[in-house]
């Protein structure tokens, strides 16, 4: 009598019309079944070829997607270290991500922002930005990281602070005109206040894609992203959207999301089709949770959220039409379902783990967003050739679910990649001090349950 047991990388997500969506969270497999093969499986752990319900070919096509196995657990977990350790090193021979920090300094002043503890001594804010002979030392810290341009990442991202600032017009220019010499191309993560000042800069040849954060309308976005005058930075925004859109740059605006504001996000919804920008390509919006910080400041009006309410919020107060933070799960299912193709696998959660580089007008290297301005994430130093690099290096670039305490044991761990490494690792609270595993199994519940309904939409099904 042969036996074989259920899988402990089994997903098993319950659909509206009473199948299931079974993942196998290191095969890469995923299959509609029906509802009461689910039930059987979540009840049972062994599975007997003899004795089961199901006919040999039913069971022959489970144990060939991996949702039974003749595995241990024991052996299951060796072989998902085994994957990761695989994923993670092809990661790390594959394109390099590059990154300038243009400048610390930032024409706004939001309360929750990461930076605050760092771009500023009180009211005096680093003035400090990059040099021509600075942005020239970089770009051959580039080569020396990796010499096959074939391996360069195509867009480089431009950050701050505030990147775009209008006092930065020509350092700007300059890094983007002599990235483009070698044909890159540019996005930046910019608050859009001026904007108007690069609007020769944006194409799709330059500066083609630009995130965007918005904090509501009008009123609840001023009353928390002011400018360093005190004035509100909404309307000037919303026009500097339009200048992008008409020079057909990306635009990705980005609703940083609590309780207090949460209403605002469908008003946005409706405000941006009114203006036209819903219908435009290059334009797309989300909600996006926004997360406490150790090194904000005060805020006195935001209530948090953590990942179980933000979801929940989208998912049950009719508003499943509006993209909101999801890991990208949504898209990635969306995609399996109409394709009929495995899901992407992965090691890590973020390039900041194996290809990310971030060079600050300080001569350091970085590698995670998160952790800019603070001298025990850097790097390396480029300033000098060859580049200075610090033990830190290989902690960030060696780190995967393999090495993670307990990831390997978790059903979720090829999907999720771990986390954020910067909160797991150094204690940045996420929401209510939750960390991302609390979340990710309804983040992807939901994201999957709504990628099938749609994936049904289109089909008629």
């Amino acid at each position: 009598m042969k036996k074989l047991k259920k899988s402990v990388y089994l997903i098993n997500i319950p659909l509206e019309d009473g199948n299931s969506l079974f993942i196998h969270g290191y095969t890469g497999a995923m299959d509609v079944v029906p509802g009461h093969l689910a039930a059987y499986l979540e009840q049972v752990q062994e599975v007997s070829m003899d004795e089961s319900p199901f006919s040999d070919s039913t069971l022959e096509a489970l144990a060939k997607r991996g949702y039974i196995t003749t595995m241990t657990d024991e052996e299951e977990y060796a072989h998902v270290v085994k994957v990761a350790h695989l994923l993670h090193e092809a990661r790390k021979r594959l394109h390099k991500s590059f990154s300038f920090l243009v400048t610390y300094n930032c024409n706004f002043r939001c309360p929750y922002c990461f930076e605050n503890g760092i771009s500023c001594n009180g009211n005096a804010w680093s003035g400090q930005v990059f040099t021509r002979d600075m942005v020239d030392k970089a770009y051959m810290a580039m080569q020396e990281i990796e010499p096959r341009k074939e391996l360069h990442a195509k867009n480089i991202l431009l950050y701050g602070g505030e990147p775009l600032l209008k006092e930065n017009r020509d350092i700007v220019s300059y890094i983007v005109q002599k990235g483009h010499e070698s044909r890159h191309t540019f996005s930046a993560i910019t608050n859009g206040y001026d904007l108007d000042t690069y609007v020769d800069l944006l194409s799709p040849e330059l500066i083609n894609t630009l995130q965007i954060t918005l904090d509501g309308c009008r009123e609840f976005h001023d009353s928390r992203r002011k400018h360093y005058l005190g004035t509100g930075t909404f309307d000037k925004i919303m026009v500097n959207i339009g200048r992008a859109l008409s020079r057909q740059v990306r635009v990705a605006v980005r609703i940083n999301t609590d309780v207090n504001n949460f209403g605002d996000v469908e008003r946005l919804s409706t405000l941006f089709r009114e203006l036209g920008y819903s219908e435009n390509p290059c334009f797309s919006f989300h909600s996006s949770i926004l997360r406490y910080y150790q090194t904000s400041g005060t805020e006195t009006d935001i209530k948090y959220m953590d990942w179980n309410q933000f979801i929940q919020k989208h998912y049950t107060e009719d508003k499943e039409d509006i993209a909101c933070q999801d890991f990208n799960l949504y898209h990635m299912f969306y995609d399996c379902l109409l394709k009929g193709k495995s899901y992407a696998m992965t090691s890590a959660s973020c390039s900041a783990q194996y290809n990310s580089y971030i060079f600050d007008p300080s001569g350091n290297i970085y590698t995670c967003l998160e952790t800019v301005g603070k001298e025990q994430y850097i790097v390396g130093r480029f300033l000098s050739s060859p580049i200075e690099w610090s033990k830190v290096r290989r902690f960030w670039q060696d780190r995967n679910i393999a090495t993670a305490p307990n990831c390997r044991y978790c059903k979720y761990a090829l999907l999720c990649g771990g986390g954020c490494l910067a909160r797991a690792k150094y204690s940045i609270r996420n929401g209510f001090g939750s960390s991302v595993c609390i979340g990710f199994s309804k983040v992807l519940e939901k994201s999957v349950q709504k990628a099938y309904k749609a994936y049904k939409q289109l089909y008629n099904v």
